[in-house]
């Protein structure tokens, strides 16, 4: 990781994913917003995740509809982000 780590990564992540945000779990250092979620505060050494709660079957079609805003620091941003579908657990990158 560099100096800064994940910094605040994702202000608009699900803001038409599903209709209630209810559904989600925060690990780490993510939290709600009550409109959107954000992975990481702008400090150094931070992770987070955010999971949904209910399993979705991926052998059957389905949308995600979701915003995601990056961040602005081109010099000294944070390490990464992924958009991952598992089925170990919610509290993976916790």
């Amino acid at each position: 990781m560099r100096n800064r780590s994940l910094l605040l990564f994702l202000l608009f992540f699900i803001s038409c994913f599903l209709p209630t945000f209810s559904q989600y779990v925060t690990n780490g250092d993510a939290f709600s917003t009550g409109s959107c979620y954000v992975l990481t505060p702008d400090l150094q050494w931070q992770s987070g995740s955010v999971w949904y709660l209910n399993r979705v079957d991926i052998s059957e079609p389905f949308d995600l509809y979701f915003e995601i805003f990056l961040g602005c620091r081109n010099n000294d941003g944070a390490d990464g982000i992924a958009f991952v579908l598992q089925q170990v657990s919610t509290s993976v990158g916790s």
